[in-house]
């Protein structure tokens, strides 16, 4: 109370996490600087469902005390529930110590509470309609506003803070005019006017409507020697009986398509009606007074004047309105609580408070150290669709060409195909370890292997296989393998995907390119097939579809005749570069395979994992790999298990990283699927020996 500090408490935070948003708190009475010294919380019975809806606020004695406020009312004030927002408001009733009426608008949807702020002995009212609805007009002005009006003004007379039909003051006006609204509606509204009906004659006149032609529109009225009212939708027209003659009547139409509606409240005699409309809604139509929607029952005469008009936005929404206790709107709370986001790494976080001085109190620190959160990514994972307990035959009567490349020396490499042909080295690619025994490293520059034969015979079917495993970045499109009988390429492109190339009579040049981007340094089964009878091409990475495009029936494979070629294409059709990385298991078939057939010739051994992570603000720990069917596969971030060691079934393959927080990465995840081979048993041999002879 004597204005000294206590000595400061400070802690140390660790948080760990990707975004952060830590709440801050100060405990302690203190003072807002602000103007107004009451408030009273208001709060709805839900949020508000739209942006800029106004709100009727009605207080009485009951739930307002008015010796607070100014006697004028012009101390009010609406404010957000955390006062750095002022709402727009209009005092349309204010009777001290009486009911006084506040129409509101709220900027946002979502609002459910916010203020009413009063008490300050030099405030200037800032009650302002204009700002609050989408249209307002009380007739103040002294003449017709023609920044607000059009049509038939001379029909229309302001004067003494009303709007007149007629010519002059107090004058009768005729319903053949209309004054119309320069700016045009679309949309859902609501149109509230209070008028006065001193007499109708047998035609009446429109009091509120929006027009746009006579079947197309929405309007209320009186006619009948004000004996009736009546509604009125797109052309037809109802009317009802009651006397209205020398009465205030507030008139609220609503426009919201097949729900629209009519009120009618005499002021007199507190009595309502509502009627339905059924309107087809707005579009570009113009608020309309005086002649009637329809163009009919004109040139009547009738007398009678506006005192306003205003539209809002409709609001589907009914609210209902509790008005809280009387506060200090000096006063904040104890417990002062903000979010934020930070940046990762160490923050010191000072706090100081303003009193209604202006003095402010001395800092208050904090040490806080934010976290970052590892990032873990799954490199690849191959293959991921592989069978165990048994031995796939590679070489089938389909199989043209078996390429193993396992001699792991010489100049040339044998064909277990039915062509049998022998593929020759040409500028000595490299022998090395492929994913099955041996394999031929390509550097890029000029090295190829092409076969001892050539042929012009084919099917229309063709699949082209093979391992492979890029040494880095493609820099140039390059060839992995050339099929000689027909022109059929299968192609790596600079973007790292595959990419097939083929030439057809009747069709030329195809091209078809796949999805996947090929990882340097990762072992991909690729194969490519073409079908005439199916008519497509299609690319396929690790036995699954990578790519498809439908061909013509009229398209057939141009019939050439020459060698075929192992990562060149000899310089024939389409330019190429050397394929630069490992291929091994060649094998090029004279039917269109099948994804499942494809999928059987993939590697049944080793399936290899790799994941990555980086940390931000330290460094990574520690890494996981999970089955979702067999629990903890690896701790490492590269491994390769032997498909044996996994249960048969569809795996959920999980990675993620640690930091040395102990913080973990968003897990990623993969599938693979492990098969099994059929198993055979000989159960008996019998008779197990036989006697040849006598």
């Amino acid at each position: 109370v004597d204005g000294f500090w206590s000595f400061k408490d400070y802690e140390h935070v660790l948080v760990t996490g990707l975004e952060v948003t830590p709440d801050f708190a100060v405990q302690g009475s203190g003072f807002l600087d602000f103007d107004f010294t009451y408030k009273r919380q208001i709060s709805l019975s839900s949020a508000t469902s739209i942006d800029n809806t106004t709100i009727q606020i009605i207080i009485d004695n009951s739930t307002f005390d008015y010796q607070y406020a100014n006697q004028t009312g012009r101390d009010i004030r609406f404010y957000d529930s955390t006062f750095s927002t002022k709402f727009h408001y209009w005092i349309k009733e204010w009777n001290y110590d009486g009911e006084s009426k506040f129409w509101v608008r709220i900027p946002d949807s979502g609002t459910s509470e916010f203020y009413l702020a009063y008490g300050h002995s030099t405030a200037i009212s800032e009650s302002n309609a204009t700002n609050v609805f989408e249209f307002f007009d009380d007739f103040e002005d002294g003449s017709l506003d023609l920044t607000l009006w059009e049509g038939d003004t001379n029909g229309f007379t302001e004067c003494n803070g009303y709007l007149f039909a007629g010519t002059s003051c107090n004058n009768y006006g005729r319903n053949g005019y209309r004054l119309t609204s320069i700016k045009e509606w679309t949309g859902s509204y609501v149109m509230e006017v209070k008028v006065y009906i001193d007499y109708t004659n047998w035609g009446g006149f429109q009091a509120a409507g929006w027009h746009e032609s006579t079947s197309d529109g929405i309007g209320a009225g009186f006619y009948s020697y004000d004996d009736y009212y009546a509604v009125q939708d797109d052309g037809s027209t109802s009317q009802y009986y009651d006397n209205y003659a020398d009465d205030w009547v507030i008139l609220t139409l609503t426009a919201n398509g097949a729900s629209s509606k009519a009120s009618y409240y005499n002021v007199a005699d507190n009595s309502y009606y509502n009627f339905s409309i059924n309107n087809g809604g707005l579009s570009d139509e113009v608020i309309a007074l005086g002649k009637w929607q329809c163009d009919c029952r004109m040139n009547e005469s009738y007398r009678a004047w506006w005192d306003q008009i205003s539209v809002r936005n409709y609001d589907p929404t009914t609210y209902t309105i509790q008005i809280g206790n009387q506060t200090n709107a000096n006063v904040v709370d104890n417990n002062v609580t903000f979010k934020t986001t930070l940046s990762p790494g160490n923050h010191t976080i000072y706090f100081s408070v303003k009193d209604n001085t202006t003095l402010w109190s001395s800092k208050s620190d904090r040490w806080l150290y934010i976290n970052d959160q590892p990032i873990g990514t799954i490199v690849s994972v191959s293959s991921t669709l592989v069978y165990t307990n048994g031995t796939y035959d590679t070489v089938d009567s389909n199989t043209i060409h078996m390429w193993r490349l396992d001699e792991g020396s010489g100049s040339s490499t044998s064909d277990d195909g039915s062509y049998g042909w022998s593929g020759y080295l040409y500028n000595s690619p490299s022998w090395v370890t492929g994913k099955s025994g041996s394999a031929l490293e390509f550097d890029g520059d000029n090295d190829y292997v092409r076969s001892s034969g050539q042929t012009s015979t084919n099917t229309g079917e063709v699949t082209i296989e093979a391992w492979i495993k890029l040494d880095g970045d493609v820099d140039s499109e390059s060839t992995i393998y050339a099929w000689g009988a027909c022109p059929v390429q299968l192609r790596v492109t600079t973007s790292e995907k595959l990419k097939l190339n083929a030439y057809f009579d009747n069709g030329g040049n195809q091209y078809l390119t796949g999805s996947t981007t090929l990882v340097p340094g990762v072992w991909y089964h690729v194969a490519a097939t073409i079908s005439e009878s199916g008519d497509t091409m299609k690319l396929y990475i690790n036995g699954t579809e990578d790519a498809s495009y439908s061909l013509s029936s009229s398209n057939y494979l141009y019939n050439w005749g020459w060698y075929d070629a192992i990562g060149y294409n000899g310089g024939n059709w389409w330019s190429s570069d050397y394929f630069e990385g490992i291929i091994d298991e060649v094998r090029v078939s004279n039917i269109s395979r099948s994804a499942s057939d494809i999928g059987n010739y993939l590697d049944t051994d080793n399936i290899t994992f790799k994941g990555s992570a980086t940390d931000q603000s330290g460094y990574v720990a520690a890494y996981s790999w999970t089955s979702s069917l067999d629990g903890e596969l690896s701790t490492q971030a590269t491994f390769t298990i032997h498909e044996s060691n996994l249960s048969f079934g569809n795996h959920t393959i999980t990675f993620k990283a640690q930091d040395e927080t102990g913080a973990w990465s968003v897990p990623k995840t993969i599938n693979i699927t492990v098969r099994s081979f059929p198993y055979a048993k000989i159960t008996s041999v019998e008779p197990w020996y036989v006697n040849i002879g006598t």
